[in-house]
């Protein structure tokens, strides 16, 4: 029964110490109850620009003439896009972790889609993916302890069905923020092709000390029943 406890006692600790902040999702579905809206300074507590909201069926008129607005939708009826294909940036006066996001290109096939992570002056994270406007993609962005992140776009191949809305913009839906963390790294630069999960080393130690605790303990009995 000690042993027990002991384990649940070690792995409590390690859990305690790997526990990040509550992520929180947003939809961007609180936002308007128009077909389309600009997103204002201080939503959800951070700063947006050139970002603006749209129910791509009510705006388009059906969900094949939506395009990406459509099909990168994962929740309710909203997702947040570029307007003009600009460049979109959120920001705050204090550092947030961006962990990620589901992203489509509104129109074009091969869309590729950059997001810079900043600490002030200082380039914390520098990532590319590819998107198509036909399905939506989760990104896991991984961007921690910065204070403003800034997406661009280029490069793809407009649908010859969406030959009227030719702009190369990209749509995203039910981003995961939460409070900021230290950067766990002084620069990261990768093309995001597929989402692999790794255990981090710091988690790897934690659990490492976990068991040697354990061990111990073990040991100790077996010692004192001698």
């Amino acid at each position: 029964m000690r042993t027990i406890k002991a384990s649940l006692l070690a792995l409590g600790l390690v859990a305690a110490l790997t526990t990040s902040s509550a992520a929180q999702q947003v939809g961007f579905d609180d936002v308007t109850s128009a077909p389309m809206a600009f997103l204002s300074n201080g939503y959800q507590g951070l700063n947006w620009s050139n970002a603006f909201v749209m129910d791509g069926v009510a705006w388009y008129g059906s969900a094949g003439a939506a395009g990406g607005f459509n099909a990168g939708l994962t929740s309710g009826k909203y997702v947040m896009s570029n307007a003009g294909a600009q460049a979109l940036a959120i920001s705050s006066l204090s550092s947030f972790n961006l962990l990620g996001g589901n992203f489509a290109a509104s129109w074009t096939n091969g869309l590729t889609v950059t997001a810079i992570g900043y600490s002030g002056a200082n380039v914390l994270y520098n990532q590319s993916f590819n998107l198509n406007w036909s399905s939506s993609t989760y990104i896991d962005l991984g961007m921690y302890g910065i204070d403003r992140v800034v997406f661009t776009n280029s490069g793809g191949t407009v649908d010859a069905r969406f030959n009227s809305d030719n702009n190369r913009s990209f749509v995203v839906d039910d981003m995961t923020f939460s409070a900021g963390d230290a950067p766990k790294a002084a620069f990261i630069s990768d093309v995001v092709l597929t989402q692999d999960v790794v255990p981090e080393p710091m988690t790897l130690g934690l659990v490492g000390l976990g068991l040697l605790v354990v061990g111990g303990l073990k040991s100790r009995r077996k010692h004192l029943a001698a």
